[in-house]
């Protein structure tokens, strides 16, 4: 959420154009958890019914959660005006959800780049689940491709959601909590979801020092 705030804040600041720089973070959320979903059906369909159950009626369930929170923002210049209250419209923060739910409006005229981009993020989020499966490997933890297809997805949910700080803490738990099942000591799954945390910031730090530096070529 926090890195969701700074992309926000640094295109606001370098298009003027707040309204668009908050729809465009929010789309690219949501096609990212969109593409997770889909990871997780397709680790259903693969994986068959586990020790976990069968999560397909959730999954079900939540892909059209999905979807249909989808529709709504790309609606929102239709609803949103009558649902914010008539004395918010003047008001500074009342404008920028004004301008938010247009700019949201616009990507409806953009399919062909929404199909893009949500393709891209079903290819980051396989890229991802498979980097946990070799990490996993790395660390003699022998639990099958088809298996982090099924569990990952839940994971990967988790490190998106602000209940953690960088990944740390909860969703680790998480991880350790899934890999169970499969008979793996939790000092091996621990390590594991460690492992992805951190190779999740250090893929980050070369966009840190390009924006760092970009601040201070702007000085």
């Amino acid at each position: 959420m926090g890195a969701d705030a700074a992309r926000a804040y640094s295109l606001s600041r370098r298009t003027a154009r707040g309204g668009e720089a908050v729809a465009s973070v929010a789309v690219d959320r949501l096609l990212g958890f969109l593409s997770i979903v889909v990871m997780g059906m397709v680790g259903v369909t693969i994986a068959g019914r586990t020790s976990l159950g069968d999560p397909r009626a959730s999954l079900s369930a939540l892909a059209a959660l999905v979807v249909a929170g989808g529709a709504a923002m790309l609606w929102a210049d239709l609803w949103v005006p009558s649902v914010l209250p008539r004395g918010w419209h003047e008001r500074r923060l009342g404008r920028l959800v004004l301008r938010v739910a247009d700019a949201l409006a616009v990507y409806r005229g953009h399919r062909a780049a929404l199909a893009q981009v949500a393709a891209l993020s079903v290819a980051v989020q396989l890229l991802r689940i498979l980097q946990a499966y070799v990490l996993g490997r790395g660390i003699g933890i022998e639990v099958p491709f088809s298996y982090y297809l099924l569990f990952m997805p839940v994971g990967l949910v988790a490190l998106m959601l602000p209940i953690s700080v960088a990944g740390f803490g909860v969703p680790q738990s998480i991880i350790v909590w899934l890999l169970q099942p499969r008979g793996v000591p939790a000092p091996d799954s621990f390590a594991l979801s460690t492992l992805i945390v951190l190779t999740g910031i250090a893929g980050n730090l070369p966009g840190a020092w390009l924006y760092l530096r970009a601040r201070r070529a702007g000085h």
